[in-house]
């Protein structure tokens, strides 16, 4: 999974109108060919679309806003679409393209180019969307990042956790968690970058031997209190 003519990225449209599923689902297919391989799955139902993301990894998300099978009207739509969403960016988070006749119930959410809004009305719209958020980068990191996590996770715990048992279980149960977290963290902090660096492409002595301002200084901070190294923006709009 990645850039360029070798990747293969899966996409999934939620659109309860079949019609316009298969049509945009062919379009994608013939002028995103370049990108490399697309495996769309199209999914009629959002209840079963939120199963399928619960199980597995998809790249990008096509969401309708409405969901014609519930009922409701122009006045009060069910916004069935909005609601996946919302569990969507809390559970497993991928950019999405709202393709939908009610853009303006998901206006407030655009982020281009990981959260755009399209009417349903101009596919054309809709394919350059979706190549934007799949040429952005963030479906190749995510994948990456969470397979480091998860990588390192079942090794520190068979490392750490089985080894040192005996000593862990005598301290206090309240003070293993804090402390696993923060070795964990070190861990991530000292060798993600390099790690990531590898597995994206980046030259490992680009990555390692020149430390650049966003390995030293974090804009915005990532913390809710400021931590040393945090860059902050004053009231001239100076930093």
């Amino acid at each position: 999974m990645g850039d360029g003519r070798g990747a293969v990225y899966r996409a999934l449209i939620v659109e309860d109108e079949v019609d316009i599923a298969e049509e945009l689902s062919e379009m994608l297919v013939e002028e995103l060919s370049d990108l490399g391989r697309l495996d769309i799955h199209v999914e009629n139902d959002f209840d079963e679309a939120e199963r399928l993301l619960e199980s597995q990894a998809f790249d990008l998300v096509v969401l309708d806003v409405r969901d014609a099978t519930r009922g409701g009207s122009p006045a009060h739509p069910n916004l069935q679409g909005r609601e996946l969403y919302d569990r969507i960016a809390k559970t497993r988070w991928v950019p999405v393209v709202f393709c939908t006749g009610l853009a303006e119930q998901v206006g407030d959410l655009a982020k281009p180019p990981l959260i755009q809004v399209v009417p349903k009305n101009r596919l054309d719209d809709a394919v350059t969307a979706i190549r934007d958020g799949l040429e952005s980068g963030v479906p190749a990191l995510t994948r990456h990042i969470t397979a480091l996590v998860d990588e390192h996770v079942r090794g520190f715990l068979r490392d750490e956790i089985a080894t040192n048992w005996n000593r862990l279980e005598a301290v206090d149960r309240s003070q293993i968690a804090p402390a696993l977290v923060h070795r964990l963290a070190a861990w991530l902090k000292e060798n993600a970058v390099e790690a990531l660096g590898a597995a994206l492409g980046s030259s490992e002595d680009r990555v390692m031997g020149h430390a650049s301002t966003a390995r030293m200084y974090l804009m915005p901070p990532v913390t809710k209190h400021v931590t040393a190294a945090d860059v902050l923006r004053d009231s001239q709009d100076g930093w």
